[in-house]
């Protein structure tokens, strides 16, 4: 009896010992963090970035533990990337991507894009693929593109139908070179707000009005203390994907493989999240109370910003305005 019970002893000493070496050697998960600015569970950029990690489970199970920080929780935009180059974090959307690399800012350039076809057609063709492999701070991997939307006008004295409806309007702008420069030219006064502080300052009357994609005019409530939305398109809004260097070099090439699979399934993803919104979105600020036009001549706008590329043409390339606004545009299905 006393021989069983060591003999059993012994067998479950082993067994233990055997599980906890494998429980030992079991490979480790892949962190990746994935920071945002936004808050809201809702917003594309969050959505876009869960559906990356949705993907890489689907196309390698147990491998990385994605972890989706949202609300500026890991640092503002400035500072996420500060943690991508030196390793600390790694991935994200950044909005601020022409701080990598100036280049990246062609896309806030004025009535640059005809529609969301020749905007998709862009971005996955040679232009697009281009402009990510040679993202200058080669302490960043350039992925892929978010959509954050066309940039609509917003103001409490006037639908905008012509440049000239735009003259003499406070006009609030994101604090960038670009935005100031196509407001000036279209007859606006801009005014430089940061975002936290707009809704008081639309409000307040501080500043006429301001432009936005409609997901945040909705969200931020400007409806509540703006009377007029113009659907004028004049910028494609959007944000570039980046992983950190130091991280990428980490990983196998099948884990590369499939971290750019699952950032392109997201980004298809996202665009038809951002579509259905816009559509959707319109109907609910109409209904909030606000008065809705659609520019329908945009030439006497493209025209007046025509210095806006002159400012620049330092800084982009001449032949890559050409190329961008010459790409023929292929359909989308879901852009209908």
């Amino acid at each position: 009896m006393l021989r069983k019970r060591l003999t059993f002893g012994i067998a479950l000493l082993l067994v233990m010992a055997l599980m906890g070496t494998l429980a030992f050697a079991a490979p480790k998960k892949i962190v990746i963090k994935f920071p945002t600015v936004h808050g809201d569970p809702n917003a594309l950029f969050n959505r876009g970035g869960a559906k990356i990690g949705e993907e890489l489970e689907k196309l390698m199970p147990g491998v990385f533990d994605f972890q989706l920080y949202p609300g500026s929780s890991l640092g503002n935009e400035r500072e996420i990337l500060e943690g991508l180059r030196l390793g600390t974090i790694e991935m994200t959307t950044s909005g601020v991507a022409g701080i990598a690399d100036p280049i990246y800012d062609v896309f806030d350039m004025p009535f640059l894009f005809r529609d969301r076809d020749h905007v998709y057609t862009v971005l996955d063709g040679p232009i697009g693929q281009e402009l990510l492999e040679k993202c200058a701070d080669k302490k960043l991997v350039a992925l892929g593109y978010f959509e954050n939307g066309w940039r609509h006008i917003t103001n409490n004295k006037r639908p905008i139908n012509t440049p000239s409806d735009l003259k003499g309007l406070k006009q609030r702008v994101v604090e960038h070179r670009i935005y100031l420069a196509t407001m000036k030219a279209l007859g606006a006064n801009p005014v430089p707000i940061p975002y936290g502080e707009l809704y008081t300052a639309l409000k307040t009357g501080v500043v006429d009005g301001q432009d936005n994609p409609l997901a945040n005019i909705w969200t931020a409530k400007f409806y509540e203390v703006q009377k007029y939305l113009t659907l004028s398109g004049h910028v494609y809004s959007n944000n570039v994907i980046f992983a950190s260097k130091k991280w990428w070099d980490t990983l196998t090439p099948e884990q590369q493989n499939a971290i750019r699979k699952a950032v392109r399934a997201a980004e298809e993803y996202e665009r038809k999240l951002s579509i259905e919104m816009d559509k959707e979105l319109v109907r609910k600020l109409k209904e909030k109370g606000m008065i809705i036009n659609e520019i329908k001549d945009k030439e006497p706008f493209i025209e007046a910003t025509k210095s806006v590329y002159d400012q620049f043409s330092n800084v982009f390339p001449p032949e890559l305005i050409k190329r961008i606004r010459e790409t023929k545009s292929k359909h989308y299905p879901y852009t209908d």
